[in-house]
This record gives C-alpha cells, sequence and structure tokens, in this order.
C-alpha cells in the first residue's frame, strides 16, 4: 500500500449513529448486510453467502469495528479479490474487531473500509461511518 503515510485516529468502539443521532441496533445493521446475503443467495452461490454470514458478531449496538468488519469479511457482489486484497482485508478486520478503543488507520485503510462498508450496506449504515472516519461530504 503505497499511500499508508497519512494517518486517522477512529474510536473502533464508537456506536454507529442514524441522521437523528439514534444509535443504530445491530439488528438493522444486520437486515442491511442479509439483503447482500439475499443477492449472493439469488445467484445460488450458497457457500459465499455462508462465508458472508461466518463473520456477524452479536451485539445490542452497532459500532465502527462490527459494521467494518462484517463488510470486510464478506464476500461482496460483484467482487472477486484476488488472494492479496482478501489477506489484507483479512488483517485488517483483525485489527478492527481486537481493538478495544481508539487506534490509527492509514488512508489505505480508510478508502478500503469505505469502499467494503458502501457495498455491504444501506445508506444509514454507509452515512455513519463515513461520518466517523471524517470523509468530505459525510456531513
Amino acid at each position: 500500500m503505497a499511500n499508508e503515510t497519512i494517518q486517522n485516529q477512529v474510536d473502533v468502539t464508537q456506536a454507529l449513529a442514524d441522521p437523528r443521532g439514534q444509535a443504530i441496533p445491530y439488528a438493522d445493521a444486520l437486515s442491511q448486510l442479509a439483503g447482500e446475503v439475499l443477492n449472493i443467495l439469488t445467484a445460488g452461490d450458497i457457500d459465499r453467502a455462508k462465508a458472508a454470514l461466518q463473520g456477524v458478531v452479536k451485539a445490542e449496538t452497532m459500532t465502527f469495528a462490527e459494521a467494518a468488519y462484517n463488510a470486510l469479511t464478506s464476500p461482496l457482489k460483484g467482487e472477486e479479490p484476488d488472494g492479496r486484497r482478501s489477506f489484507r482485508r483479512a488483517k485488517l478486520a483483525a485489527k478492527l474487531v481486537n481493538a478495544t478503543g481508539t487506534i490509527t488507520l492509514t488512508t489505505d485503510e480508510q478508502k478500503e473500509i469505505q469502499e467494503v462498508v458502501g457495498k455491504a450496506y444501506g445508506p444509514v449504515v454507509v452515512g455513519a461511518v463515513y461520518t466517523i472516519l471524517n470523509v468530505d461530504g459525510a456531513e
């Protein structure tokens, strides 16, 4: 990853909030991910659907780390990442899920999270994650 010099501090335990400022229940966020799994099942790929559900962690409120972890470890529609990209995503997912507070994310890590969350979830979760990452135009 060539652009790793710019970094951002992110509290990965921060609960995601909807546009009204209310915490996003985990079940609501998972229902968006379930839509992606349904698309995979409709395509007849049961193994990919099972893999998408393996990373699901149960919690009352969806956190930044959980949303990013689920997206990073789920097969995404129309995407067939190579081994290197899958490995980078697995390492980043582990970094997020094992963190207990604020961590440093490189620009490349932030871009990867933005990409997969944007593909895996609907606008409410995407907006919450992008806001935490301070993505231009997120507010």
